[in-house]
Formats: structure tokens, sequence, C-alpha cells
């Protein structure tokens, strides 16, 4: 079971603090609310932007990689913070075409 509090997430009795990392935790965060979310979700989500035409294409698609490198970096700190044994962390399901926090590995 994963918790998330004001500073830290919490799994199996480790906490890995979140206080210096407001993305991290703000994508960790919108994963507790909603189990699965899209990119365009955890763009208006995380980074406050409504999507195209509203922002700007060039806002839209620097967003969007945004995104792709605040989950890889979240995948690895969770990685190494938790392990991998019994979790695949930040899993993307390609035909959903959605993020989850966690699949558990069979």
């Amino acid at each position: 079971m994963i918790i998330i509090d004001k500073d830290h997430v919490v799994h199996q009795l480790k906490k890995f603090p979140l206080k210096k990392h407001p993305k991290k935790y703000l994508l960790i965060q919108e994963f507790m609310r909603h189990f699965e979310r899209n990119k365009e979700d955890l763009i208006q989500e995380i980074y406050s932007l409504d999507p195209f035409p509203k922002t700007s294409l060039r806002l839209w698609e620097s967003a969007k990689q945004n995104v792709n490198k605040l989950i890889s970096r979240s995948r690895k700190m969770l990685k190494q913070s938790f392990g991998e044994e019994h979790y695949e962390w930040l899993f993307y399901d390609q035909f959903k075409k959605k993020w989850t926090l966690y699949k558990k590995k069979e």
C-alpha cells in the first residue's frame, strides 16, 4: 500500500521525502486521486494548462516533454526508493494510452 502525506511517499515502511520535489509530489498525488491518467490530464493538473488551442501549441508541446521527463524521473525515484521486485512503477498501458502509478508483477 502506498501512502502520500504532506512531505513523503510511504510504501512498506520505507519513506521518500518529497519536500524538494514539488512536481513529483503533484504527479504522485494525482495518481492517488485517479488511478489512471493520460498525458493531457497530467499536463492540466500539474502545469495548470488548458488544452490546445486555448494554450499555444509551443507551450503545450513543451509541457508534454516536461511530463515525459517528470514521469521518467519519478519512475526512477520510485524504483530506487521502493525497489521493483513486486511492482512496475508508473506503468504505461499502450491499449488504454494511460499511465497508472503501479502494476503488480506476476
